[in-house]
């Protein structure tokens, strides 16, 4: 990629539309533009920073006409990429994006490539590596929550923090180096108690966004549910009730369901993908025994367990069967259904956390208590209403492992203080946390962790 030159993309998704976009960012943005479009007074060039003019597009090469178009300037510094940019919103048809792009790589420009628009951004200092990131998000968010998370970070807010984090440590090394250069002298330096507690404090503000990571990645790929039960219990009644349609077949005659299900949904702002499964209990003939072995399958492979159980009804061998399941990794929620009638159902007291810690009493017939359910979910993932602030950090991989080196860095660094060595080795650990946080932010340029996150991005961004 070279600066010095002039891109142009198209900004806006291909088909039918309103709007189609040419986006121009470089030196030479502001000539193309003046060869191509056609005004009734002075040129766009000579027209106010963050303005707006309707032009006829032309090739100059025929004089043709493409289009009518509303031509945006922006000037430099005073833009997304910092250069002088243009935007020529054309009417959304393929003809005359096309040909509006063709007459300015035959005027100049040369093609964008996949991101670069924002890659500028970022060169130019505009922007942070996590900003960069949180573009990509913002446009591909599956949900209300990733489409907050990833304005607040496009915002800044994550950005801020590391910054903040890494100013911190900077005065600590400085501290550090200056008890080694000055250890003769009789100045004042950081006493063990300060140096202990800041590693500490800084220890535990980078485990908080390693947390929001996980986060991030909940909102990115989504929640994995598995909706598990005896028959009858209301499995697929609260899949219908959770999606408000009749997505699923209810009947009162046992294992109605005999394959898994599916659906996607927002939760509380978070993107779940629900299996409703087949009921558990021994199978009567093999087309029940192939839905048992998937929903076996489809609880392995889920984030969350939803157990349904009849609250109308004292607990029933299958229920049991499924209560001592082994929970591995998974997070749980017990529904107990039927709360419209009377409740005959006791739990045992000696049951795992795992199965009582969240427990939510709904009528999957009336929908009374349904979302509770989101709300429940919201909190074991940490999307709850409580966490608020804690926002997720939508980070690449690459920048999730500079996160994890830079607390290995400082936990190194306080255990090796604890044990009594000198400021020499806690400086240098330190120093090469710096260096971690450096690379999530972009400060401290590391081209894999670059490539890795410019080469998602469409070309147009």
């Amino acid at each position: 990629m070279l600066l010095g030159e002039t891109i142009v993309a198209v900004s806006t998704p291909s088909g039918p539309g309103g709007i189609g976009i040419v986006r121009l960012s470089g030196s030479k943005s502001f000539s193309i533009i003046d060869r191509l479009a056609k005004t009734r007074n002075e040129p766009i060039s000579l027209k106010k920073s963050h303005t707006t003019t309707l032009a006829k597009i032309i090739d100059p090469r025929t004089d043709e006409l493409i289009d009518e178009a509303l031509i945006t300037i922006m000037r430099s510094p005073n833009s997304y990429t910092r250069e002088d940019v243009v935007e020529i919103n054309c009417h959304s048809g393929a003809v005359p994006i096309r040909k509006t792009l063709e007459a300015a790589l035959n005027e100049g420009a040369r093609l964008a490539e996949p991101g670069e628009f924002t890659h500028r951004a970022f060169l130019s200092g505009r922007i942070d590596l996590t900003q960069a990131q949180a573009v990509m998000n913002l446009v591909q968010a599956r949900s209300e929550a990733a489409g907050r998370a990833a304005a607040r970070q496009a915002d800044g807010h994550v950005g801020k923090k590391i910054e903040l984090l890494r100013k911190e440590l900077i005065t600590l090394a400085a501290e550090l180096e200056a008890a080694i250069d000055f250890a003769d002298e009789d100045i004042e330096s950081i006493s063990p108690e300060q140096t202990s507690h800041t590693l500490k404090k800084i220890i535990k503000e980078i485990e908080e966004l390693i947390d929001a990571v996980g986060r991030g990645k909940t909102l990115d790929r989504g929640i994995l549910a598995a909706i598990i039960g005896r028959p009858n219990v209301g499995k697929s009644s609260l899949l219908n009730a959770v999606l408000m349609e009749d997505k699923a077949i209810t009947s009162s005659q046992p294992g109605t369901t005999r394959d898994i299900v599916e659906a996607q949904i927002q939760l509380e702002g978070i993107p779940v993908d629900l299996q409703d499964t087949a009921g558990w209990r021994d199978p009567q003939d093999d087309i029940e025994k192939l839905g048992l072995e998937k929903t076996k399958k489809a609880i392995a492979a889920s984030d969350l367990i939803i157990l349904v159980l009849d609250g109308s009804e004292p607990l029933a061998q299958e229920d049991q069967d499924l209560l001592d399941l082994p929970v591995k990794s998974q997070h749980c929620v017990t529904v107990v259904n039927k709360n419209d009638l009377p409740g005959k159902l006791l739990l045992d007291e000696r049951l795992s956390a795992s199965w009582t810690e969240h427990i939510v009493s709904v009528s999957a017939t009336s929908g009374d208590g349904v979302d509770l359910l989101g709300k429940a979910i919201a909190e074991i993932f940490g999307f709850s209403q409580e966490a608020e602030g804690q926002e997720a950090f939508l980070a690449s991989v690459k920048q999730e492992n500079k996160l994890i080196l830079a607390k290995r860095n400082l936990v190194e660094a306080d255990e090796a203080h604890g044990q009594g060595f000198g400021e020499e080795v806690i400086s240098t650990l330190t120093k090469e946390a710096l260096a971690n946080l450096g690379e999530v932010i972009g400060t401290e340029v590391n081209e894999e962790v670059i490539k890795e996150i410019f080469n998602r991005f469409c070309i147009g961004k």
